[in-house]
């Protein structure tokens, strides 16, 4: 997702920091049955690309503030 830096304000930066919380607390809050492995398997897709994610919107941040 492409988040543009042109007219955003402490608003916009709180509102993505709540995002943010609420989308962690959904994928590491995930109780998972350890006895079913279709739903482990599932579970550790999802968190490998939830963790890839966080890292490239890191990256990208990085790069934005670096621009200016």
């Amino acid at each position: 997702m492409f988040r543009s830096s042109a007219g955003s304000n402490l608003n916009d930066t709180n509102l993505t920091t709540k995002q943010q919380e609420t989308r962690k607390e959904i994928v590491t809050g995930v109780n998972i049955d350890p006895k079913d492995p279709k739903a482990n398997e599932a579970a550790r897709i999802i968190q490998h690309a939830y963790r890839k994610h966080q890292e490239h919107q890191e990256h990208q941040d990085s790069c934005h503030k670096h621009q200016y």
